[in-house]
């Protein structure tokens, strides 16, 4: 896969022209993922849902508990959504359970590509800036696909446990920003 035709762009109003794709993007991955998404505003009123996600970013009217966040959408030719990534800007006790500082999703048709190692990466360029030096992620231990993507990028597993929070299996894996892996 080249990489050159594909990047990283923080949510701004400015994604309200490539609406359609977003919409058609949040369709595809389903329901497990939309949690992602916000997608009941995302669908009646997408500028709004856009501005929701930018002042999520600065901690502005985050819902009870939350964490100021980041939402990244990977792109293909500036309109393709391929994927899409959340960042936390630090971690509470519930997100130590679940979540972790990155959440990640790409689009199933683009699967098994490379884009989740693409995405991933650059995500974890913007944890780096945002000064980041250890991020946690966490996945479920059934999927693989999810779990090759992390450990190639360098991550290593602190621990496989219940997640009390959703009460599945979790596996929960530390990537250090400051060391350089070779895999990437």
């Amino acid at each position: 896969m080249s990489t050159h035709n594909f990047k990283l762009v923080e949510t701004t109003e400015s994604l309200i022209n490539i609406q359609n794709e977003i919409i058609a993007f949040a369709d595809e991955i389903g329901k497990e993922q939309e949690h992602l998404l916000e997608p009941g505003l995302l669908r009646q009123d997408i500028l709004a849902y856009l501005h929701l996600l930018n002042n999520w970013s600065q901690g502005i009217g985050l819902p009870s508990g939350w964490v100021p966040t980041s939402q990244y959408w990977y792109l293909s030719n500036e309109s393709t959504v391929i994927g899409f990534s959340s960042l936390r800007h630090f971690l509470t006790p519930s997100l130590e359970d679940f979540g972790g500082h990155i959440s990640y999703v790409v689009r199933p048709k683009y699967r098994r590509q490379g884009h989740g190692t693409q995405l991933l990466a650059l995500t974890l360029s913007k944890a780096k800036e945002l000064g980041l030096d250890r991020v946690l992620l966490t996945t479920d231990t059934h999927n693989i696909a999810s779990r090759k993507v992390i450990e190639y990028i360098g991550g290593i597993v602190k621990e496989e446990s219940l997640s009390v929070t959703t009460g599945t299996m979790k596996a929960r894996y530390f990537i250090d920003l400051n060391v350089k892996n070779s895999n990437k």
